[in-house]
């Protein structure tokens, strides 16, 4: 799968991970075939904003980040949480999730 990860500016605005289709919630839960968040439902259980508990979701913010699922489905806003620059994001994004991403 492709995506685009837009490197946001800490203070400023979030960074983002979008793709397309969307794959939204539907009943506050995401479908099977949801990219990163299959069968979690809304609130993911972190009492601290963010959606999405699937293994996929838990390693990456055991790499540094605070992450969570846009509920419309099309992508995960994230914010590195050790200035990680974009190019170390990118690659945590390909190791764990295995897409291909386009860094913007």
């Amino acid at each position: 799968m492709q995506v685009n990860y837009i490197h946001g500016k800490k203070g400023v605005c979030s960074s983002n991970i979008i793709w397309s289709p969307a794959v939204p919630m539907r009943g506050g839960i995401f479908p099977s075939s949801h990219p990163a968040a299959p069968g979690d439902t809304f609130g993911g259980g972190l009492g601290d904003g963010q959606i999405g508990t699937s293994d996929k979701m838990m390693a990456f913010r055991e790499r540094g980040y605070w992450a969570s699922c846009f509920p419309e489905g099309d992508g995960i806003t994230l914010e590195p949480q050790n200035d990680q620059p974009p190019e170390k994001v990118a690659q945590d994004i390909r190791e764990i999730f295995g897409w291909s991403v386009r860094v913007k």
